[in-house]
């Protein structure tokens, strides 16, 4: 027993040695991504008369993970791809800035930075991901509030789009994913101007 043990000892020594050479692969660094505008976010001396309500994603778009929708019809949250911040918080900043340039006068990111008599607008996003035919989609619906309380119901619209990605990879997606947030703040604010020039009116 002596004699085997010496004789696999100089082999046993070489793959201990070559274990020790082999280092595990490094881990990517997570590349994260911000839902921001080139817009500049500018203070107001007045009180906003438009103002951003609940603004709620959903279930599987509550985690950090960019989602993409696979061949299969399964969504997965990226690993080493992820918003920089809740999603329900960057559809507020990027919509609330959009919004506010359409308009040209601010929208409140905070109801309680707002004027009593501001009109209240509630964002629920179903959907928002890419696809696995390289494209970025985005459902959506709005109901805008008049001032009061209770406060009534002014206008309500769903919205459904979808952009081709111009290239491969996760930056691509997330830039078509703001042209659809970009979208949908035009439409938005029109709807927050015709409510606070028309008031009540029929539902689309």
């Amino acid at each position: 027993m002596r004699a085997s043990a010496g004789r696999f000892a100089p082999t046993l020594l070489l793959v201990a040695a070559l274990a020790g050479c082999v280092a595990p692969a490094p881990v990517p660094e997570p590349a994260t991504y911000l839902l921001r505008s080139a817009v500049q976010d500018r203070t107001s001396t007045t009180e906003p008369h438009f103002t951003l309500g609940r603004v709620r994603v959903a279930w599987y778009l509550e985690q950090l993970g960019i989602v993409l929708e696979t061949d299969a019809g399964e969504i997965r949250p990226a690993r080493y791809h992820r918003w920089a911040e809740p999603l329900d918080r960057g559809i507020r900043q990027l919509v609330a800035d959009l919004a506010a340039r359409e308009l040209g006068q601010p929208v409140a990111k905070d109801p309680e930075r707002a004027a009593a008599d501001a009109l209240r607008v509630d964002i629920v996003v179903d959907s928002f991901h890419g696809t696995a035919d390289g494209a970025a989609v985005l459902d959506a619906e709005w109901t805008i509030f008049g001032p009061g309380s209770p406060s009534p119901r002014l206008l309500h619209r769903r919205f459904s789009s979808r952009a081709s990605l111009a290239a491969a990879g996760y930056p691509a997606l997330v830039a078509a994913e703001v042209r659809l947030l970009e979208e949908l703040a035009v439409l938005l604010a029109a709807d927050l101007a015709t409510a606070a020039a028309t008031g009540p009116s029929a539902e689309e």
